[in-house]
């Protein structure tokens, strides 16, 4: 991928930038089409065998042609080096999501592509050390160096497309670790909801039935892109009880085992849920609980737009996700005591540990 960069850049400024966006394309391309989720299930040989060779040769890939990047922005552009531009002090969310112009803008072009490659080989070392291991965790730093690919590609694409003022072939791609989070919180939230509706249904009155809508709502779950991007061990959880759910329907029905497993799923809902306490997550849902709060004292608050905002705090506390999905209006006697109330506990959990004397 790299190879094929021109080396005419000072000829053809736009044709070699709209080449660059081509090669993370296809690097991005490359990365989205390995399907971990096909190495969960045994032979647990072929993760060393299939696996590790493919992501191996797409993350070579992808340091060589960031590095070209690197080189070509800082001979031509004449941006500083890592030394001194001061990226060592930032991580690459930040610089993707800098909009700031800089006394020379292409500096961020520099300092991304040199973030990012720098990442992949972390990523690089860390799947060496994970092959002396088991095999879970070696599947684990797979699905963490699938995702940095694609986001170092997308991220760099989209900070070259806002310097160079060019429309982004990977706009929609990428995502911040908070955003990351907020998706996978969304999609845990939709299936523990489900799980919840079916169970309320249906377990007290055709148990069968119950255990076949809680499959249902399993397949949809595994059956999305999202499920790629979400913590191998989640989804071997779920994959097993999967199989547990299909056996029991498949034989003469034991309803003290139907019970147990349906137990089992609610449980492991809520071990879905903890999502909520990643640091990522408190900090967003407090900052979008202050905007409430301040809305409710605005009677001019554009609803619709706001809820928008809302909707990124679903999961976080059921009597708001009531309010949210209900499309409440922001009146501040039906939702002042829960955002309140919500906003408290999380702050206490950010709150640093008093130590006693």
């Amino acid at each position: 991928m790299a190879a094929a960069l021109r080396n005419d850049w000072s000829v053809d400024r736009a044709a070699q930038t709209s080449e660059i966006q081509r090669s993370l394309q296809r690097l991005a391309e490359a990365a989205w089409a390995i399907e971990t989720n096909r190495f969960e299930v045994p032979p647990w040989a072929r993760i060393r065998a299939e696996l590790i060779p493919t992501l191996r040769a797409v993350m070579s890939d992808a340091i060589a042609l960031l590095g070209d990047v690197l080189i070509r922005y800082e001979t031509f552009v004449g941006v500083e080096g890592a030394n001194s531009s001061g990226v060592f002090n930032c991580v690459f969310d930040d610089l993707v999501d800098d909009n700031t112009c800089p006394t020379n803008p292409h500096q961020r072009i520099a300092d991304a592509a040199f973030m990012a490659r720098w990442e992949i080989e972390r990523k690089q070392a860390t799947i060496t050390e994970a092959m002396r291991g088991d095999d879970a965790r070696l599947l684990a730093e797979c699905c963490s160096a699938r995702r940095r690919v694609i986001k170092a590609a997308s991220g760099v694409e989209r900070v070259l497309s806002e310097v160079e003022g060019v429309a982004s072939v990977l706009q929609s791609l990428f995502q911040t670790e908070r955003q990351h989070a907020i998706e996978t919180r969304l999609q845990y939230h939709a299936f523990a909801d489900g799980v919840r509706r079916a169970v309320a249904r249906w377990q007290g009155v055709d148990l069968e039935r119950c255990l076949r809508s809680i499959g249902t709502i399993m397949a949809k779950l595994l059956g999305r892109p999202i499920c790629e991007e979400l913590r191998i061990e989640d989804r071997r959880s779920l994959r097993s009880l999967q199989v547990r759910l299909v056996d029991w329907l498949c034989k003469p029905h034991d309803s003290l085992e139907g019970r147990r497993l349906v137990s089992e799923v609610l449980a492991f809902t809520g071990l879905l849920m903890e999502v909520n306490q990643r640091a990522v997550l408190i900090e967003h849902d407090c900052k979008v609980l202050d905007k409430l709060i301040a809305a409710m004292a605005q009677p001019g608050t554009q609803q619709d737009v706001f809820f928008q905002l809302l909707s990124t705090l679903l999961g976080r506390d059921p009597d708001l996700d009531d309010l949210i999905v209900s499309h409440t209006e922001l009146r501040p006697e039906l939702w002042q005591e829960v955002a309140h109330r919500t906003l408290a506990r999380l702050r206490q959990q950010v709150q640093p540990t008093r130590l006693v004397p």
